[in-house]
């Protein structure tokens, strides 16, 4: 019987104005990177795989839903 793939799906979205992030973003980015490969390492052994979708968000994009720049999106396993 074959066991169905498992994957955990992250998505970061964050303000981008310019082409340019911001310190503190820049941070959160550089933070979420070593998460992810903890994840991977960590759920790798039980058939998981982990994958991160970062999206910019235009400063239109911004104004339009403020909030979404601090939405994590997660999708459970398929």
């Amino acid at each position: 019987m074959e066991r169905k793939k498992k994957i955990l799906k992250i998505k970061w979205q964050r303000l981008v104005p310019e082409g340019e992030t911001c310190p503190r973003c820049g941070s959160t980015e550089k933070e979420l990177d070593k998460a992810i490969l903890i994840l991977k390492k960590s759920l790798a052994p039980l058939g998981i795989e982990v994958e991160l979708e970062k999206e910019e968000l235009s400063l239109s994009e911004f104004k339009k839903d403020p909030l979404r720049s601090i939405e994590f999106g997660l999708t459970t396993f398929q």
